[in-house]
């Protein structure tokens, strides 16, 4: 079944390829994807990457992102800003503005749209001096023919190492990686050592010219990867957790509710080790909350309250904004919240900013 996907995954490119299908609007768009279906990191990673693109000296104002607003109930092109909520534009980008915003203490161009071209040109026609467009995901968006796209990689499962679904994880064949100009590794070890990292590009290389000799029956035009000496590392951290309000820090070693809505929730989970977890309560990725689900919440913790009078409920920064429209949770509660945060491992930092400067130069921004 994995090799039935693949191949209509890959049909698709070639048509769109063939037919023309795909257009390329201005300002510059650069990709920030995966192969693999979810959990790799995008949202954190982006917004480094923006943060890389402000320290190389591009106005803030002049660098725009667009995403497709995953799991809003609202139709085609909404600008995001800070007075949207998740079911207008969905959480993840709630979360990138936030982050990039309080950063940078300005307004930045932002906007989710389904259809990639026409939410560039739409962004481009309402902020005249936009210059670059980072897309949140959209690898796999054959109506845009991207200028450059940075790909993700998870250090514990490769996709190099996996096939496309139902039989594994991937959205399509792994040779479709390489027009990739930069491959990051995300979810290392904090710890990893150079061996590690140079074992793993090395493993990553030979796997990859396996799966090209299957990509010679498709007759690509790019046999060999563009990212094959520019592999990256990237270590994410969970935050310490702040209160959704005031913004204090959470006092190390209490007791905690976790609430998680993400794909990989064992992660933030793993990594709270300063704190003691009386349940971790799961929902699917971009849960819908209810109120329903929010009372149910309320009233479990309150049991733990009685025994445990300064117990605090934790949540990821992803789930807030699918929290705060709920009645009890976001205003009586002791909510705090925590994020992912990128740490840039050996020469990654230099490594994406030529990745940067080479796509600015070869698209005239100097």
């Amino acid at each position: 079944m994995g090799l039935i996907w693949g191949t209509i995954a890959q049909i698709k490119r070639s048509i769109y390829s063939l037919f023309k299908w795909s257009s390329r609007p201005a300002p510059i768009s650069i990709v920030i994807g995966n192969i693999n279906v979810g959990g790799l990191g995008k949202t954190p990673t982006l917004i480094w990457i923006f943060k890389q693109l402000a320290d190389l000296g591009l106005p803030p104002q002049t660098i725009g992102v667009l995403s497709r607003g995953y799991g809003r109930k609202s139709k085609g092109f909404v600008a995001v800003d800070q007075t949207q909520n998740a079911s207008t534009v969905g959480d993840e980008p709630l979360e990138i503005l936030q982050d990039i915003e309080n950063q940078v203490n300005l307004s930045i161009p932002f906007a989710v749209c389904e259809n990639r071209p026409m939410g560039i040109g739409m962004l481009k026609a309402k902020n005249p001096d936009l210059q670059i467009v980072l897309l949140d995901d959209g690898f796999q968006h054959l109506k845009l023919n991207h200028h450059a796209s940075i790909l993700l990689c998870d250090y514990h499962n490769p996709f190099t190492n996996d096939l496309p679904l139902p039989a594994g994880n991937l959205r399509e064949f792994p040779f479709a990686s390489n027009s990739a100009k930069t491959i990051l590794v995300t979810n290392c070890p904090p710890h990893l050592t150079e061996k590690e990292a140079a074992l793993f590009k090395t493993n990553l290389s030979k796997q990859m010219a396996n799966w090209n000799l299957l990509g010679q029956f498709f007759k690509l035009k790019q046999k060999t990867p563009l990212w094959e000496n520019n592999v990256g590392f990237l270590s994410n951290k969970t935050s310490n957790p702040l209160h959704h309000h005031n913004h204090e820090t959470l006092t190390s070693g209490g007791k905690i509710m976790l609430i998680t809505g993400i794909a990989k929730p064992h992660r933030v989970a793993s990594q709270l080790t300063n704190f003691s977890i009386l349940e971790h309560v799961q929902f699917p990725d971009h849960h819908n909350f209810t109120q329903e689900n929010v009372n149910r919440l309320m009233a479990k913790f309150n049991d733990f309250v009685m025994q445990f009078p300064e117990a605090a409920i934790v949540t990821t920064r992803k789930d807030y904004f699918r929290l705060q429209s709920l009645n009890g949770i976001t205003t009586t509660l002791p909510l705090f919240l925590v994020h992912v945060e990128i740490h840039p491992l050996f020469n990654t930092q230099e490594l994406i900013n030529s990745t940067l400067k080479n796509i600015l130069h070869e698209n005239t921004i100097n």
